[in-house]
């Protein structure tokens, strides 16, 4: 068992004739190729489709259900003027959907509004406040975006007052669907859209492509948006592969070369440097992009991301960046009240966390419970009091699907939605407790212990001798875009010996830096873990260690070196 208590699991991926083949055709060394076959790449056309995707291999557009609708019903609208609303959720998926329909459409027709309701007076998806500003501004239909799949009711009042709705949206259905000219979700039971997975944001850009093949609009001009669609799907958890990943690694283009105006800025302020990778688009824009709708109101956000104001651009950005700190110094507030609150009590979260506290941020909780995930390895929600209800976000572990244990658990439910790892949820007070039981009873059923055992999965074990540059470049830039369902590669190396040289880092002396030694092939390398210095001793004292780790180059002061990014340790007594 490692220092930190996780099962480790190597691939060890058998080196098949197939993969010999493949790594002829190739050119590559079998080693690997094998890390391609554990990604489900077996082909030369699937390899292919990975290094090298373009417009050709996304999906036609017209496979969802009712997108055929959806298209006419708005082609309609525009030839007779009508007004059309944009309407989108509050975080980085809803606010860039809404941004890149805004756009799209002012290219060509400009009577339309966008909306985004309030996380603190409203809160998530479509709300009642929301239609009935649609009608008081004379809107005909409404388009949600990153919303709308479970709001049969609200569906029903949008047509009682005469007005039209258009769901677009990738949440997991109810049991109904909402009544409406056209609900697109490649989750309803009966679309054939062979992708599932795509992010809300990438969804509307389908529907803006089918939109653009209705109108005779050059496909070219939407290149142009899609830096938007990779913010949003290295934001929203869902996962990097398939269309995700093709969209993600042209988004990245984009973003390298001729980012909006909004991201651009934003890249300048948050102080990014380099090429433009998965990691900045997951850890560094999309939490940036989400402090506005968390601290104060995702208009900001919507508004850098839709201007062509240089000047505006810069003092939304720096404004953002304020509001980035901000949203860090409460989460941490929080996350360390709530994880003190699980150590007191083992027992009553021994499956599953949720806890709530009356003065906790609303737009910190989905923060705060994926911390708790990280911290304890468990299915978590975190809930605050909000207009006498208690409302939550959850997050989950991969092997629990939380949507599905939710779902278990809606008699004690008022309202919930999200997907496999992350949801929203709202209980009535005085329901908290049964339903705290019952979520954890259906964890328990929707999981054995050894799902909820931390795994870490390398690909092999190798010698430090083998990492030289080129096995570095293939492990990181060749396999991105990276994040989840597409991790990074993780290798271990056995008895290694810690030097003396080895030594804690950072202003709080929170990092390790390790320099490692393998006596077989008289081999020394740099490596580092990040906010686990509270293991230092440990690892000082063991006799040897074996290492899990990412490989990675390290640029400092125009210098190039490879450098292990350390994921797990276990000590040798």
């Amino acid at each position: 068992m490692s220092i930190q208590n996780a099962l480790w699991v190597i691939r060890n991926q058998e080196i098949t004739e197939e993969i010999h083949q493949l790594s002829r055709a190739l050119n590559f060394e079998p080693e690997y190729t094998a890390l391609l076959f554990s990604r489900g790449v077996t082909s030369f056309e699937q390899a292919r489709r990975f290094f090298k995707p373009s417009y050709e291999d996304l999906y036609d557009p017209f496979l969802f259900r009712d997108m055929d609708n959806a298209v006419e019903h708005l082609a309609l609208a525009v030839q007779r003027g009508e007004k059309i609303m944009f309407y989108g959720d509050y975080d980085v998926d809803g606010t860039t959907s809404v941004a890149l329909m805004s756009r799209f459409f002012r290219s060509f027709y400009t009577n339309f509004i966008t909306y985004i309701p309030d996380r603190y007076t409203e809160g998530y998806g479509l709300t009642l406040s929301g239609i009935q500003h649609a009608k008081s501004s004379g809107v005909h239909t409404i388009v949600t975006l990153d919303c709308g799949i479970k709001s049969v009711e609200l569906a029903d009042e949008i047509r009682k007052l005469g007005m039209h709705l258009i769901v677009i949206d990738h949440h997991t259905p109810g049991h109904v669907l909402p009544t409406a000219v056209a609900v697109v979700d490649a989750k309803r039971p009966d679309c054939p859209y062979p992708y599932k997975e795509l992010s809300a944001c990438a969804v509307a850009f389908k529907f803006a492509c089918a939109l653009a093949d209705r109108f005779g609009i050059d496909k070219g001009q939407l290149y142009q948006l899609l830096d938007l669609v990779a913010v949003s799907i290295g934001a929203d958890m869902v996962p990097l592969t398939d269309e995700n990943r093709i969209l993600m690694k042209i988004g990245l283009k984009v973003l390298n070369s001729k980012p909006t105006l909004g991201l651009a800025a934003l890249i300048n302020s948050s102080g990014i440097t380099g090429p433009i990778t998965s990691y900045h688009v997951g850890f560094i824009l999309g939490p940036r992009i989400n402090a506005a709708g968390r601290i104060d109101h995702a208009n900001i956000a919507l508004e850098l991301l839709t201007t062509d104001d240089p000047k505006k651009a810069t003092e939304i950005a720096d404004q953002i960046e304020n509001l980035n700190a901000e949203r860090k110094s409460i989460q941490d507030l929080t996350a360390n009240e709530a994880i003190s609150m699980v150590k007191a009590n083992p027992e009553r979260y021994e499956y599953a966390i949720a806890l709530y506290g009356k003065d906790w941020l609303k737009g910190v909780l989905g923060i705060v419970a994926a911390r708790l995930v990280e911290e304890f390895y468990r299915p978590a929600i975190v809930f605050t009091e909000s207009q006498g209800k208690l409302v939550g976000s959850a997050r989950s572990i991969p092997t629990v699907d939380i949507y599905n244990v939710l779902e278990r658990c809606e008699h004690h439910i008022y309202q919930y939605g999200g997907h496999r790892q992350a949801a929203g949820v709202t209980v009535l007070p005085e329901k908290f407790e049964e339903f705290f039981s019952e979520f954890k009873h259906q964890v328990n059923n929707f999981s054995t212990l050894e799902d909820r055992q931390r795994k870490l999965v390398a690909e092999a074990v190798i010698r430090l001798a083998q990492i030289d540059e080129k096995f570095t470049r293939l492990s990181t830039q060749h396999i991105q875009p990276t994040g989840y369902g597409n991790p990074s590669p993780l290798y271990v190396s056995r008895k290694l010996k810690v030097l003396d040289s080895s030594c804690l880092m950072g202003a709080d002396q929170s990092h390790i830096r390790l320099h490692l030694h393998e006596e077989t092939t008289s081999t020394t390398m740099e490596a580092v873990w990040f906010s686990k210095g509270h293991f230092f001793e440990q690892i000082r004292s063991a006799s040897a260690v074996d290492v899990m780790y990412r490989v990675d180059f390290n640029d400092f002061r125009n210098e190039r070196r490879i450098q292990l990014k350390v994921e797990d340790i276990a000590l040798h007594p």
